[in-house]
């Protein structure tokens, strides 16, 4: 089941335009950061939904739901989906339980690798459903609820970021 979204956005190229402005100014270190601390704090309100929303059976599952906000990978640029982001927040629930087993191995270039035993591929069942049982999402309706909070979190902590820079300025700083 694929979710599909269109909305028209405006403005864009003056905002990147003055970013790249300060970026060029205050160094790219603290406008990273910006964006990392940024989209931390706008993901957050999707996170703990998916927390509250996750199946409750044994409570593993919601303990191992978490945010990462981290730059695109192989595996992101290659999807459909990439345009060209700078840093991305991902919400994952992870497949590794209580009951698994670390396993610690040599491997054939005789570097020490480890090796998970009795992972199991519960958070993608439960979101999607298997053979078995029916689909019951908590990743997506998290996401649907929030998006309009996510977004203004973003606006908001920008425009706050982007005043404190003006202020800082004309001070002379």
């Amino acid at each position: 089941m694929s979710v599909e979204m269109e909305f028209k956005a405006q403005g864009f190229e003056e905002l990147f335009a003055r970013l790249d402005a300060i970026k060029d100014e205050v160094g790219k270190g603290k406008t990273d950061k910006l964006w990392r601390q940024m989209l931390h704090n706008a993901a957050k309100p999707i996170l703990e939904t998916a927390k509250r929303l996750a199946p409750q059976d044994t409570g593993q599952m919601a303990e191992h739901i978490y945010l990462k906000v981290h730059r695109p990978m192989a595996r992101d640029k290659a999807g459909k989906a990439y345009a060209g982001e700078v840093y991305m927040a991902r919400i994952t629930a992870s497949t590794i339980r209580d009951d698994t087993v670390y396993k610690f191995i040599v491997n054939k270039n005789n570097k020490l690798q480890t090796v998970l035993a009795n992972k199991k591929p519960v958070p993608v069942s439960q979101e999607f459903g298997n053979a078995r049982t029916g689909a019951h999402p908590f990743l997506r309706p998290a996401l649907e609820q929030n998006i309009d909070k996510v977004t203004e979190l973003m606006a908001s902590q920008l425009k706050i970021w982007l005043d404190s820079y003006d202020r800082s300025k004309a001070r002379g700083r």
